[in-house]
């Protein structure tokens, strides 16, 4: 399993409605899973980030509106 962040966003405004941090095998299975989290929302609203990725691409740090 492997942590990945999910951002929940309204893409009108790019304003940040909720964020989550989920365990699961891969990219698929967590956007699954942040569906449960978040029922109803369109998939566009959903980013979901590897955070060993987001690691290794970005070892200073991130935001998420960069």
């Amino acid at each position: 399993m492997k942590p990945y962040l999910v951002i929940v966003e309204d893409p009108s405004s790019d304003k940040l409605l909720n964020v989550a941090l989920i365990e699961a095998e891969n990219e698929p299975q967590a956007e699954t899973k942040a569906q449960l989290f978040f029922p109803g929302l369109p998939d566009q609203d959903l980013c979901v980030y590897d955070v060993y990725e987001l690691n290794r691409d970005y070892p200073d740090g991130w935001t998420y509106l960069d």
